[in-house]
């Protein structure tokens, strides 16, 4: 799969979700990780990029879009809520229809992939996955 293939799928997928802001594609291979984003642009480094299975470099193009709608997101879906970056780019990733391929990218283990499968109960998420995340920070989980 191409990183315009992947665009193009999470762009259909956010279509089909009724989410409207779309993100340009940049190609920067001088990264050190696989994709960012920053201002309009979703960054990847196609290197780094290809050596993805097709699934993970699904998730790696929804990921970073999410961090693209994240202000919009927070604002929305999670406003007065604490929740970390990453945690609401997975959020969009599963509300997307993308939630057994981020399962199977992350392989975080159980208790993640439980909390994603309940990524629409939007009002306990937040509160759920900060806790599992700071276990996980903390090396417990």
């Amino acid at each position: 799969m191409t990183t315009e293939e992947a665009y193009k799928t999470v762009n259909d997928l956010c279509t089909k979700s009724r989410f409207t802001k779309y993100p340009s594609l940049k190609i920067d291979n001088t990264m050190k990780d696989v994709g960012g984003q920053r201002g309009y642009s979703i960054y990847i480094n196609k290197v780094l990029f290809g050596a993805l299975s097709n699934e993970s470099q699904t998730v790696v193009v929804a990921h970073e879009w999410g961090h693209f709608l994240e202000q919009d997101l927070q604002e929305g879906y999670f406003k007065g809520k604490f929740i970390s970056s990453d945690m609401i780019a997975d959020w969009f990733t599963a509300k997307i229809g993308l939630v057994h391929e981020l399962k199977a990218d992350r392989k975080y283990g159980a208790e993640y992939d439980t909390i994603i499968d309940k990524y629409q109960e939007i009002e306990q998420f937040p509160s759920r996955i900060s806790r599992w995340e700071q276990r996980k920070l903390s090396g417990i989980v």
